[in-house]
């Protein structure tokens, strides 16, 4: 009889191994996400500084962008086949504005930090990268909002390629407003930076 159990639990076993029905918090991460973990402790942490101070947030926080985020391939994505339209006079003044408008959106979305930390709650494969989930949490451990990021080789490191601050996506959200604005001026480009521009001196 004591054998018979035996022989059960070792079947059971076996079929939690085989067809990975362990527990989730049991599960040994994908190879890679201890660097994306790392990577994105890292740039929240430099968010939650600037988030606490009182000013000169923009600057710092385009900043962080800069050394951090595929800002160039956030703007492409932002504008989706009509990248391809881009005029080459205009492309500097394009990339500028876009990074400038990210960060103001990401800026905004993000409010209050002060005494806040970042939870990560799970890492997965995505693509060539890695999908980061978590929220800022006050400190008693309550959640205040979620917040996810989307972290892709570039090189040997890895950059924020997007970042979801309570399930809005920042690149489809630009995307969506950019392509507004080109399908009513049936692709005129000037028409979009004119309102970029304007989006931008208003974001001041």
């Amino acid at each position: 009889m004591h054998m018979l159990k035996h022989l059960r639990f070792v079947s059971v076993f076996m079929v939690v191994v085989l067809f990975g029905l362990a527990p989730a918090g049991v599960r040994a991460e994908a190879p890679g996400c201890e660097n994306a973990r790392k990577q994105v402790t890292l740039v929240a942490g430099k968010v939650r500084q600037i988030m606490a101070r009182k000013s000169g947030r923009a600057a710092r926080m385009a900043s962080v962008f800069r050394n951090y985020a595929n800002t160039r391939g956030m703007a492409n994505f932002a504008l989706g086949h009509y990248a391809r339209m881009i005029p080459t006079r205009d492309r500097r003044e394009y990339y500028r504005l876009a990074n400038k408008m990210l960060v103001h959106l990401f800026t905004t979305k993000m409010g209050a930090y002060n005494n806040r930390s970042y939870k990560i709650w799970n890492c997965k494969p995505k693509g060539r990268g890695y999908a980061i989930g978590g929220a800022i949490v006050e400190s008693n451990g309550s959640m205040v909002i979620d917040v996810h990021w989307l972290m892709m080789p570039s090189g040997r490191r890895l950059l924020v390629e997007d970042i979801a601050v309570a399930h809005i996506w920042l690149r489809q959200e630009q995307r969506n407003q950019f392509r507004r604005v080109l399908s009513r001026s049936k692709g005129n480009f000037k028409a979009l930076l004119a309102h970029m521009r304007k989006q931008v001196s208003g974001s001041k």
